[in-house]
């Protein structure tokens, strides 16, 4: 797994497997496995997950996230939780397998979400 933090403020994760070029384990079979949770935070930018691995992400206590997910539907294994005081941004298209917690608390900004391939409304 591959975590990039920018500089600028802008956070930007990658989660993504590994191809076995290492001598360890099967092409396909070496996805990353990531829990991001946030308590207070205000962040900003993209996160990209492959098809292989798997996010999990919890937005909590005021936290505040603008930005996309899997903005060229990736595919990864991407779920999300949103409690009632925390708050997700779209600034382009996002693709996430489920979200739980209050989905209400999610501003679309004209862009859409796909959860499971199903956009919400």
């Amino acid at each position: 797994m591959l975590i990039i933090f920018s500089r600028k403020s802008s956070l930007k994760i990658r989660v993504v497997g590994n191809d076995a070029r290492n001598g360890w384990g099967l092409v396909g079979k070496n996805g990353g496995d990531c829990h991001l949770s946030t308590k207070v935070q205000q962040i900003k930018g993209r996160i990209i997950v492959d098809k292989i691995s798997t996010l999990s992400m919890s937005l909590t206590d005021h936290s505040q996230f603008t930005g996309t997910i899997n903005a060229n539907d990736e595919a990864g294994n991407v779920t999300l939780y949103i409690d009632k005081t925390s708050k997700w941004s779209l600034s382009g298209d996002s693709y996430v397998i489920s979200v739980t917690g209050e989905v209400n608390n999610i501003d679309l900004n004209g862009h859409n979400l796909y959860v499971n391939g199903h956009p919400i409304q």
